[in-house]
């Protein structure tokens, strides 16, 4: 993934952490909390990236954290 440069101006960390689920494990685990209990029962993940494999498991070993 990469941010094109007319895009880049757009962004910032802050706003990238807010509208995905990127960041380290425990932070997604508290959003994932605070999701549950909001009331989610489902979450639909898509990995991206060239180990399609390794973001899953890294996904559910944060999720079952």
């Amino acid at each position: 993934m990469y941010v094109t440069d007319r895009d880049r101006p757009l962004l910032s960390g802050e706003g990238i952490a807010s509208f995905t689920w990127t960041g380290h494990a425990a932070e997604l685990r508290e959003r994932l909390d605070a999701t549950a209990a909001a009331g989610m029962s489902e979450i639909l993940y898509a990995p991206i990236g060239s180990d399609i494999p390794r973001e899953l498991e890294a996904f559910m070993a944060m999720a079952r954290e």
